[in-house]
């Protein structure tokens, strides 16, 4: 290198951090004097640490022509390769700095890296292995060895190679967010989660930690928590979009619904053309019933993306909500492309059937694909299915099978834990709306389609005894289980607790009989002080054809959106639907009657989780209804 005192105040002023001043000086030695390959490196790593990539690979590769054999050049100019997408240039430069250097560990290192972005994690465990073989004090080597070990689904490797970086370097943040990934993949959230705490508390301005820490978050359900650090995470980096949707979609699921529009729109005026976010910002309108507007964001992320399965979902339910079905269940359809789609283990060898061919004296398997009362308020097609001369086998939640028995056509029931009988084709159970082109007016209503055992009722009859009052089964709580693919969303707002019915309790000349099962919400009546107001005995409720036996002597049903619903609308019993604001699409828009159950009454909240208002409606109906003569 030239020894001259520009050069030397270039270094001095570099090593000082002050890279602007560097550079200038960097380039007044460069055009004093003839190329020279040392300044040319200085002055191209300079560039680098600026942030102006292109312009360091220019003066890099210069310095590479005149010092063909330099190591450090060359992997220094791979690095620059690396960092602006040119990964084959990057892993040609990185080779050649290692056949200049067999011993150079770190170009060992930056090429493995360069291996695993090109999808090559054995290529890239094999070089860093060999950097640490050349440093056995090699943190980062260490570190990158243990995350490409978890891509290769080695997680106990990986997890001993990154403590061993960290046993080296306890400060190495990447290590503890590596570390942090490998013991969630083993479900060691605790453990996860001291190592992503640790990282933050190293380096607060680091956003790579946060990401990580908020996704765990999200999927311990701890959503409070993510939504914290997901707002840490937008502070530190306001342009991060993939953060700011993140965290909209948190906010939804808290129903701060209002405040992730916001964030949506933020992420927007990132990225005015992102389907994700238009889709998410759509759905938070739908959260609000402003429905026009969603369907209108939906249509425009599907012009954006027209593979994109989650929109055209979410405008099949849009559509459903609206009352135009023809298009809903065409939407609807969508459902069975997207990500975590509940029917990819449905990989049958035969034709799926959406009413596209004659299936007269064909074996059709018609299966089950989402809760219990789907399945109740979908099984109703069985007669236009038996209508088509098909031989229809349901296959359906074990739990319902011996209540779908009922059903007074010719299918076969099965349960989902029993061998399936050869079949010529399939369908979903809820595409058999899309099969049938089923219209508002054509929605085959008829009740009941499903009847209680007549011993079992009778049984029950016996049980709960002759009385003048009114009985009224009640059912206040849904399956948070069918829901943890959502973080418990739906189930979060469609509940309420035991407490809320105080109100009806009050009301005298009624019997209350729980129908509510469920571990939590069972146990919030029998710790209340006023469990004795209601009659409990769901532990004798061993499947729905027991259930169905005691509704049969009920003269009411009063649940929240739950299979208990389904239940009652498909036996014709009499049921008010205790509704949530942001109303699932089956319960249509502003009506209090419902095209798919006749005997259905729906209440609906006038704002998100008002229930107080709800219950005090219900009250006022339920007491004028007990005051009227029963009829025997």
């Amino acid at each position: 290198m030239q020894n001259n005192s520009t050069v030397d105040e270039a270094i001095r002023l570099h090593r000082a951090g002050q890279l602007e001043e560097a550079d200038r000086l960097y380039l007044s030695a460069m055009s004093a004097s003839p190329p020279d390959a040392d300044i040319l490196h200085m002055a191209g790593y300079c560039r680098m640490q600026l942030g102006d990539m292109e312009g360091a690979i220019c003066l890099l590769a210069s310095a590479a022509d005149l010092s063909t054999a330099n190591a450090d050049l060359l992997n220094t100019l791979g690095g620059a390769y690396r960092s602006t997408g040119k990964l084959d240039l990057a892993l040609l430069t990185f080779e050649r700095a290692i056949a200049a250097d067999k011993k150079h560990s770190a170009a060992f290192n930056n090429l493995g890296l360069t291996q695993r972005e090109l999808g090559r994690p054995e290529e890239a465990l094999s070089s860093f292995e060999q950097a640490i073989s050349l440093n056995s004090a090699y943190a980062i080597g260490y570190c990158n060895r243990g995350a490409v070990l978890r891509e290769l689904a080695r997680p106990l490797d990986a997890i001993a190679s990154l403590r061993k970086a960290l046993a080296i370097n306890p400060k190495l943040i990447d290590a503890h967010v590596y570390l942090g990934n490998a013991l969630a993949d083993q479900e060691r959230f605790e453990e996860a989660l001291a190592s992503y705490r640790t990282a933050t508390a190293l380096a607060p301005g680091q956003g790579s930690a946060y990401k990580a820490l908020a996704k765990l978050f999200i999927r311990l359900n701890m959503l409070e928590e993510a939504c914290t650090t997901l707002e840490r995470l937008a502070a530190i980096d306001p342009k991060d979009s993939e953060c700011l949707i993140d965290l909209g979609t948190v906010r939804r699921n808290l129903y701060r619904t209002s405040e992730a529009v916001d964030a949506f729109d933020k992420a927007l005026a990132i990225e005015p053309d992102s389907p994700l976010a238009i889709n998410n910002r759509a759905i938070a309108l739908l959260d609000q019933n402003c429905l026009e507007p969603a369907l209108g964001a939906l249509n425009h992320a599907i012009n954006l993306d027209p593979d994109f399965a989650d929109a055209h979902w979410n405008a099949g339910l849009a559509n459903l909500l609206a009352g135009r079905l023809d298009i809903g269940w065409e939407k609807f359809e969508w459902r069975k492309k997207q990500k975590n789609s509940l029917l990819s283990n449905r990989n049958y060898d035969q034709p799926e059937w959406l009413g596209n061919f004659d299936i007269r004296e064909k074996n059709l398997l018609v299966y089950w694909e989402q809760g219990l009362g789907d399945t109740l308020q979908f099984c109703r097609y069985a007669k236009l299915l038996a209508e088509t001369g098909a031989k229809v086998v349901l296959l359906v939640q074990p739990p319902l099978k011996k209540l779908l028995s009922s059903l007074p056509y010719q299918v076969q029931i099965i349960a989902e834990d029993e061998p399936l009988p050869e079949f010529d084709a399939h369908c979903a159970m809820m595409s058999l709306p899309h099969a049938f082109r089923t219209e508002l007016s054509s929605i085959p209503a008829e009740v009941p389609y499903l009847s209680a055992d007549r011993e079992l009722q009778t049984l029950w009859k016996k049980r709960l005894g002759d009385s003048d009052k009114l009985r009224v089964g009640l059912a206040w709580s849904g399956d948070p289980r069918k829901h943890q693919h959502s973080a418990n969303r739906v189930d979060r707002v469609r509940s309420m607790p035991f407490e809320m019915l105080m109100p009806l309790l009050d009301l005298p000349e009624i019997d209350f009989i729980s129908l509510q099962k469920g571990d939590g919400a069972v146990q919030q009546l029998r710790s209340h002080p006023r469990r004795e107001a209601v009659i409990d005995w769901t532990d004798e409720l061993h499947d729905f054809a027991d259930t169905a036996a005691l509704v049969a002597n009920l003269d009411l049903v009063i649940a929240v959106d739950t299979s208990i619903v389904h239940l009652a609308g498909a036996l014709g019993k009499p049921v008010w639907v205790l509704n949530r604001f942001n109303t699932c699409w089956r319960w249509l828009l502003e009506r209090s009657d419902s095209p798919w159950y006749p005997s259905a009454r729906i209440f609906r909240q006038s704002s998100l989780g008002r229930w107080d208002e709800l219950i005090q409606s219900v009250t006022s109906e339920l007491k004028e209804l007990a005051s009227r003569p029963r009829v025997q």
